[in-house]
């Protein structure tokens, strides 16, 4: 029973990271759409808990908060940055 319930921690860990990561691509290349404030409340639900594994993770083992916390970190990266500007930037 033990091992099944790692395994599922393990998968949903897994699940709501990679759809943190995903969702603040998405927030943020959506910009400027109408479906731009669904896809920020998306990231800002998926920030919250990938806030949340982040905090409980560090009882499964040093590789979970490090990987959830590495998620966290690009994904408020992602928020911040503003990338608008290397779209005129001309390289010759």
């Amino acid at each position: 029973m033990l091992a099944m319930e790692a395994t599922t921690f393990f998968w949903s860990f897994l699940s709501v990271n990679l759809l943190g990561f995903v969702s603040a691509w998405v927030a943020r290349l959506i910009g400027g759409s109408r479906r731009q404030v669904a896809a920020q409340m998306l990231f800002f639900m998926l920030l919250c808990a990938v806030g949340l594994i982040t905090i409980t993770a560090w009882q499964f083992g040093p590789s979970y908060w490090l990987a959830s916390g590495t998620t966290l970190t690009t994904m408020v990266l992602i928020a911040v940055c503003d990338f608008s500007h290397c779209r005129d930037v001309v390289i010759s």
